[in-house]
């Protein structure tokens, strides 16, 4: 077993690795009992890694409406599933599963293998990951569960001699101490025999398990035959969607293939309750609000329904994915609201180029009109407030004013710092495409969860996957058709807006004697042979 030092006790202990038990202050019995908290931690892993698998096997193809659920049922509604999204058609579309050896020698175990076809239902691969990791996991178990339990053993008779000689450990305590170590030593010993019970119980049951894992391995064949003969029924009833060139995934839910093709008999109303229960504890701790799908505002372009997961790792993600969307929403609705502000105020429907260019030409006329002889100075800047567009303090109109103020509001909405961190969020708009293979099943906060919750957390995780995947091609598109119009726009306004006032001051002083903007407007125009719109036309921007 090897020799542990006080040291190496007390920074366990420190770690909270002592799995809680009680500390004696005593190293012979301490070391012992972290000794057995450790072979403890190694049979629950075991037998959690075996379980987990199972459970959520089962919770995936629903197979828990059934009464007294088997794997053997879960894994024949998945084989159902798998070809019910290849058309009832498996054969033709190479879907294949198989439990076979590596090579001939019996040291060896088998592994699953498979091949779904034209599937991409989500969890139905998650499913044959989880059964590939069960399968070993299963005779993992059988294998070492053994030792570990005979180790755990030792040290628990150790342990009980020890404690019926505890007198002779406790002889330098105080007599207060000495109650609070004796307490504490009974305190363990009996977590440590209810941690033995429990894995006794497991020893027994992996024996079951083992069984019903054989029963499907021998079956096999049998039921990949039967699988087609419902697909192609449920094809008929249940439809699939396309998600691509030759892949499908379910239309209906689950629920309905158990509830409304398995003949076999339900879960009772108790189980019923207990399920209802899982759900209405999962709901409290679930966030308030996770995306920013608004149905009420219309204006927003980049809506994302997210679905809270509850393992932070894989919700972070999607939170980032939700916060770029939303950022992006956000600086759309500001440069179109601010925009129609501008070209309404400046009247640029008049002109065949009904932009912000047109309008700033219009603005830099009308300050050189109205001012005069003033030497006028811009303040174009890149700051993290609302800059004054004039650098000089002078008293302006009021239509001057209020169109001084909505371009300062515009360049400041559409500076390029902010501009470049939106870019930035961009190119970081996607998931982890692991995803898909199931690596969020390796994270330790997911191995965390309670196990009817993992569950809840991948159908969750398939969710935000579709949702994604079927909406980002919409999402690019809106950007590069809308969005970097209206960001090219203001780049163009921001880098060259003094350029344009020069141009537009040139045009005033060649034509000053005219005090008409719109005469000027014409003149500066006329060269690019642009007729003037009707005022009633709309623009192409409304």
């Amino acid at each position: 077993m090897g020799c542990i030092s006080a040291k190496d006790v007390q920074q366990s202990i420190n770690k909270n690795i002592y799995n809680n038990m009680k500390q004696i202050h005593i190293i012979a019995f301490d070391q012992l009992f972290l000794l057995q908290s450790q072979c403890l931690r190694e049979l629950d892993l075991l037998q959690n890694k075996v379980i987990s698998r199972r459970i959520n096997m089962i919770n995936i193809t629903k197979a828990h409406l059934l009464n007294n659920p088997k794997l053997i049922e879960a894994y024949k509604l998945w084989t159902w599933g798998v070809s019910l999204c290849n058309k009832g058609n498996s054969k033709g579309m190479n879907v294949h599963f198989s439990f076979t050896n590596p090579d001939e020698s019996v040291d060896k175990n088998p592994t699953f293998i498979y091949n779904l076809g034209s599937c991409k239902e989500l969890r139905f691969h998650w499913f044959a990951i989880i059964l590939k990791e069960y399968v070993e996991y299963v005779q993992n178990a059988k294998q070492l569960f053994p030792e570990e339990r005979l180790k755990a053993k030792d040290i628990y008779d150790k342990l009980k001699t020890m404690r019926e000689q505890s007198q002779i450990y406790l002889n330098n305590l105080s007599p207060p101490e000495k109650i609070e170590a004796f307490t504490n030593i009974e305190y363990n010993m009996s977590k440590i025999h209810k941690g033995l019970h429990n894995a006794d119980q497991f020893y027994e049951h992996l024996k079951e398990l083992e069984f019903e894992l054989l029963t499907i391995i021998d079956k096999n064949y049998q039921y990949e035959n039967e699988a087609d003969q419902w697909g192609r029924k449920l094809y008929r009833d249940l439809d699939v969607i396309p998600i691509g060139n030759d892949s499908y995934r379910m239309r209906a839910k689950m629920n309905s293939l158990v509830l409304l093709y398995h003949p076999g008999k339900k879960r009772t109303s108790e189980e019923e309750d207990y399920y209802y229960n899982i759900k209405l504890d999962r709901s409290k701790i679930k966030p308030k609000i996770m995306n920013n799908n608004n149905e009420e505002d219309q204006e927003k372009k980049f809506n994302f329904k997210l679905k809270w997961t509850g393992c932070s790792e894989v919700d972070r993600k999607w939170s980032e994915i939700s916060y770029i969307l939303e950022e992006h929403n956000e600086q759309m609705k500001q440069i179109k609201q601010i925009r129609n502000k501008i070209r309404n105020e400046l009247q640029t429907y008049k002109y065949e180029d009904d932009n912000l260019i047109v309008a700033w030409k219009i603005y830099c006329l009308s300050l050189l009109t109205e001012l005069k002889d003033v030497k006028i100075i811009l303040n174009i800047s890149d700051q993290e407030s609302v800059q004054k567009i004039l650098k000089n303090q002078i008293v302006l109109s009021e239509n001057l004013e209020l169109q001084s103020k909505l371009f300062s509001e515009y360049f400041f909405i559409i500076r390029p710092t902010k501009q470049k961190q939106l870019k930035e969020y961009w190119k970081k708009l996607d998931f982890d495409k692991q995803w898909i293979q199931g690596s969020f099943m390796q994270y330790d906060q997911f191995k965390l969860i309670p196990h009817q919750n993992q569950y809840n957390m991948m159908t969750n995780q398939a969710k935000n996957i579709y949702e994604f995947t079927s909406k980002n091609p919409i999402y690019q598109q809106i950007y590069e058709k809308k969005y970097m119009r209206l960001e090219k726009e203001g780049e163009q306004l921001f880098s060259n807006g003094k350029s344009l006032f020069d141009e537009m001051e040139k045009l005033y002083e060649q034509y000053k004697i005219d005090k008409d903007v719109d005469k000027l407007m014409k003149q500066q125009l006329r060269s690019d042979d642009i007729i003037l719109k009707k005022k009633s036309k709309l623009s192409k921007y409304n």
